[in-house]
């Protein structure tokens, strides 16, 4: 019973589809047939049955059509899941096209159905390869100037004609989208400037890779193995996003230019990129890890030349920014910079004392490594001081010093000694691995240190988050809850939008943010907290108290920003959450 409903139903819809298509062509035109007494179906007299029921030319035209379509739509879902832009999306909005395209040939003339097949075949193709070209290297990227003059010298090349001056031009083209570099290795050039725009050559994929990392600013390249073989990935403003699409064998060609050009054996292996042309000089430096099929390799990007961050430009609030100058201004006692690591202590440190002039006030730094030029500033490298650091911390507190800055206090004996300073009027800058202010106490006390020197020598603390910025070309409105705003302890009267983060532009690279920014809180203890971190109080009273001395906690920082549309709620959140 079933098979014949299934057949009734296929011929009923076979029925309507012709149907459907004799409406819309008109009435058939009187070709004279005779209806038989025995009959039901009028048989021509003229003409076969094929070329009475089926036009040739128009099922050829449909089959054609409909093919091709097929293949275009199998090809955008083989791509969007290689370059990975949403495939399911894809694959449904080409179906969809497909099967639209079907019932278009059936319901319409064909001189109105074809042109519409050509249509929704480019419109779709419009939209899918902008997508994918700003995902691929520039060897992938289709329909573009060179792309098409490749097609033109394939096509020539298939009747045996090479057309003149095409491999120049394709050359100058590499030239002006891949700018010139030079890969450095003790002061030698390790590989040409000039390669060609070829995927197969190594050189040129290195230099594509680096040139999409310097526009997409960059801070890490990581290799890491996957079920497919090795895949890249940029991390891009402390978040991690997929990288240069490589196929497993172009990937293990990066890799293996890469370990040509870091010098074997060396105790830093780095190599130097130079591109002129866009006006960039860096040092990548290559880590391994894992081994086997498991090994990672990770580079990070260090620009020659790193621009230092102004104080003004760190994200300080005006409070906040009043409160921490005047704390430099008073040089008395131990300051310290707390944040987890990559969430920008040290940029922070080093603006505190570009604020400070070093020509009136003598200022030495102990860091692990030296990672930036202070103009006129005594710089050492922990590594190399060769004695202990509270001997050197000392002997240079004996000395006519101002100001010391120390990467990390480790030990007690350097703790007790940057305590201690406050009392011969010197000023102390240490940054520390912390999540918040009060774990700056708990971390004192936990390396031993008499609490009542803690009590007396501390004098501020600054605890900080890097948030991204919104791209202000691609960012959204949204319209909050009442719910949410009463939970930030908001009026919903007073906030008619927030801004989120949208899946981003060209400017932004689509990630849908362009930067970052610091978020701070600020603790200057006062008498009743001086007392309780002297009787080595918990940290819920420590917290309590730090709120009743006036302390404006991260969540309220972030919550600032957020309104103000510098970041998103969720961007607050995920950073407060992930790095506690």
């Amino acid at each position: 019973m079933r098979r014949v409903n299934n057949l009734w139903l296929a011929t009923a819809a076979v029925e309507a589809g012709l149907g459907a298509r004799a409406w819309a062509q008109g009435a058939v035109p009187d070709i004279g047939y005779t209806v038989p007494t025995d009959g039901l179906f009028p048989v021509p007299t003229d003409v076969g049955w094929f070329h009475g029921y089926v036009n040739p030319w128009w099922l050829a035209t449909m089959a054609g059509v409909g093919f091709f379509a097929l293949w275009v739509s199998r090809w955008v879902d083989e791509d969007s899941r290689r370059v990975g832009i949403a495939p399911v999306k894809w694959n449904y909005a080409t179906m969809g096209g497909c099967l639209a395209l079907l019932a278009a040939f059936f319901a319409t003339p064909i001189y109105i159905s074809l042109p519409g097949a050509a249509v929704m075949i480019a419109a779709l193709l419009k939209q899918y390869v902008p997508l994918r070209n700003r995902r691929v290297l520039p060897t992938r990227r289709l329909f573009t100037e060179e792309h098409r003059m490749a097609l033109w010298a394939r096509f020539l090349g298939a009747f045996g004609i090479k057309p003149k001056g095409v491999e120049k031009k394709l050359a100058k083209m590499a030239k002006t989208q891949l700018p010139v570099a030079l890969f450095m290795q003790s002061g030698r050039v390790a590989s040409p400037a000039e390669v060609v725009l070829d995927e197969e050559d190594p050189a040129a994929t290195v230099k594509e890779v680096f040139t999409q990392a310097v526009r997409r600013t960059v801070r890490d390249i990581l290799v890491t193995p996957g079920e497919r073989g090795n895949e890249m990935s940029f991390r891009i403003d402390g978040v991690t996003y997929p990288g240069v699409r490589l196929d497993a064998a172009r990937c293990a060609a990066f890799v293996g230019q890469v370990r040509t050009l870091v010098e074997a054996g060396s105790a830093d292996p780095h190599f130097r990129v130079q591109m002129p042309t866009i006006g960039h000089r860096f040092t990548v430096r290559v880590r391994d890890s894992g081994e086997g099929d498991q090994e990672t390799l990770a580079l990070r990007i260090c620009a020659d030349v790193e621009t230092l961050r102004r104080f003004d430009g760190l994200g300080f609030s005006e409070g906040t920014s009043a409160k921490l100058r005047k704390a430099l201004e008073e040089a008395r006692g131990l300051i310290v910079v707390a944040s987890p690591e990559g969430m920008g202590a040290r940029t922070t440190v080093y603006a505190a004392l570009d604020l400070m002039d070093p020509f009136s006030r003598n200022i030495v730094t102990f860091e692990r490594p030296v990672t930036g030029t202070l103009a006129s500033i005594e710089q050492n490298d922990m590594d190399k001081l060769g004695r202990p650091l509270s001997a050197a911390l000392q002997e240079k507190l004996r000395q006519d010093v101002d100001v010391v800055m120390l990467s990390e206090i480790t030990e007690e004996a350097t703790g007790l000694v940057a305590l201690m300073a406050g009392q011969r009027e010197h000023l102390v800058m240490a940054r520390l691995a912390l999540p918040d202010s009060v774990s700056v106490v708990e971390h004192l006390l936990g390396m031993g240190l008499d609490p009542g020197a803690i009590a007396k020598g501390l004098h501020t603390v600054v605890a900080q988050r890097l948030v991204r910025v919104l791209c202000e070309r691609c960012r959204a409105q949204t319209t909050p809850s009442a719910e949410l705003l009463h939970r930030i302890g908001k009026d919903p009267r007073q906030v008619e939008f927030l801004w989120e983060e949208s899946e981003g532009c060209e400017a932004c690279g689509m990630t849908g943010f362009h930067g970052r920014t610091g978020i701070f809180e600020i603790w200057q203890p006062g008498e009743e907290s001086r007392r309780l971190i002297a009787a080595k109080a918990t940290a819920e009273q420590l917290h309590a108290s730090a709120r009743h001395d006036g302390i404006q906690t991260l969540q309220q920082a972030g919550l600032e920003k957020a309104l103000e549309g510098t970041t998103s709620l969720k961007e607050i959140a995920r950073v407060i959450k992930h790095h506690r």
